[in-house]
């Protein structure tokens, strides 16, 4: 008896990871990060990442002397946190548990479960920290043109030779299968055929390695702030190190503001009089950057990213307008299901680590891994009293949108 609920307990389990596999769309699709992989640093319960160097190339074949020339190793370093868990804690009877219907149905909704709320968390952590904005030329319809336009944006930052994904929110995803349905060019292919009955569209679109529908929706609300106004000249100065020996995170810096009543998490905004470079030649774009609100710090100071770099190899930004008082504009002017375009490896699942204890009580663990690499702990008791089978189930990872830089959103 006992031999056999502990086979069908690991049998259940192997049946919620193969159900979850089946049914993750969008962090299925996202590489999960090892910290096997790359030599770090760790401080407490953060692992911190190095980003890569970059260097300025000075014209001419001669340097200086005096060694005023050379250039600094800096080394940027990215913090890796684990702070994400869900639980779902269950029982199901000895009588149930041999139920090929019952132990069906759990199983699905286990599986269910544990995939909304991971594919759920990560969408809207992406939509959040996405640094990149392109609005859609037509409000309220998607076109390929807007795609396309997205691309042009991710080579503008520099992101040419990288693979480019884009995962579709289900208004744009309807508009663009609309618009290829009702395009009679090139029904050879077979692509406004199919979008006219089954509303597919093809895998590769605008210039995307890979296209991908939602299966929910995820909102970035308004902007609710008005009148904020801030310094152009405020800039930043990457660095290793605070003052305190701590890592310091130059993906982000904090600004201040006339004022920050309002502004909240994920609002995208740009600022009158600083551009964006490309950061691979370091050439004026002629558009604005565009920044995001990580959070506010208090009444006049916010964390926004990207920081601000006018000087040196790492520069991002050109101030055109220099100003004290100069206007933010922000960009999520309405309620959005917003459409995610991202560079390959600039958004990583980190998987956590629970570790497995002994047995102890009657209590068994059993450590199980998704096919994307997503860990998940069961553990389960057994009550022979009530002939009932206790079953906890706890996913312990996070989303790091690493390079937030190659990340974007496409927005009504």
């Amino acid at each position: 008896m006992a031999n056999q609920l502990i086979q069908d307990v690991h049998t259940l389990v192997d049946e919620v990871v193969q159900e979850n596999d089946i049914m993750a769309s969008w962090s299925k699709m996202l590489p999960v990060f090892d910290m096997g992989d790359v030599e770090g640093q760790r401080y407490e319960d953060v692992e911190y990442v190095p980003e890569e160097y970059r260097f300025e190339a000075v014209s001419g074949f001669t340097s200086q002397s005096d060694n005023s020339d050379v250039q600094d190793l800096v080394d940027r370093l990215i913090p890796i946190r684990r702070n994400q868990s869900f639980n779902i804690k269950s029982s199901i009877t000895t009588k149930e548990l041999r139920d090929p219907r019952l132990r069906r149905m759990a199983v699905k909704g286990f599986a269910r479960e544990i995939r909304n709320r991971v594919d759920t968390y990560c969408y809207q952590k992406a939509i959040d920290r996405a640094q990149m904005v392109q609005k859609l030329a037509t409000p309220g319809t998607a076109l390929q043109s807007d795609l396309s336009a997205a691309e042009v944006l991710m080579m503008d930052n520099g992101l040419s030779m990288y693979k480019k994904n884009i995962f579709l929110s289900l208004p744009h995803y309807k508009d663009l299968s609309d618009t290829l349905a009702n395009n009679p060019a090139n029904f050879s292919s077979g692509i406004p055929d199919s979008a006219y009955k089954g509303s597919v569209i093809p895998n590769m679109v605008a210039g995307f390695d890979m296209a991908m529908r939602a299966d929910y929706r995820k909102t970035l609300t308004a902007a609710e702030a008005t009148g904020v106004t801030t310094d152009t000249s405020q800039n930043y100065t990457v660095q290793t190190k605070d003052a305190n020996g701590n890592y310091i995170d130059n993906r982000q810096m904090t600004k201040t503001f006339n004022t920050t009543t309002d502004m909240k998490a994920g609002d995208k905004f740009t600022i009158a009089g600083i551009n964006r470079l490309n950061p691979e030649v370091r050439e004026d774009t002629g558009e604005l950057m565009t920044f995001t609100i990580v959070s506010v710090t208090d009444g006049t100071n916010a964390v926004i990213s990207p920081a601000v770099i006018t000087t040196g190899p790492f520069r991002n930004c050109v101030v055109k307008t220099a100003s004290a008082t100069a206007a933010v504009v922000f960009l999520n002017d309405v309620d959005t299901n917003p459409s995610i375009f991202w560079a390959d490896e600039s958004i990583k699942i980190i998987p956590g680590n629970l570790p497995i204890t002994e047995p102890v009580g009657g209590v068994e663990p059993v450590q199980a891994v998704t096919e994307q690499g997503l860990p998940m702990r069961f553990t389960y008791w057994y009550d022979p009293d009530a002939e009932t089978l206790f079953m906890k189930v706890v996913v312990f990872f996070d989303l790091e949108v690493w390079l937030p830089n190659q990340v974007g959103v496409l927005i009504d």
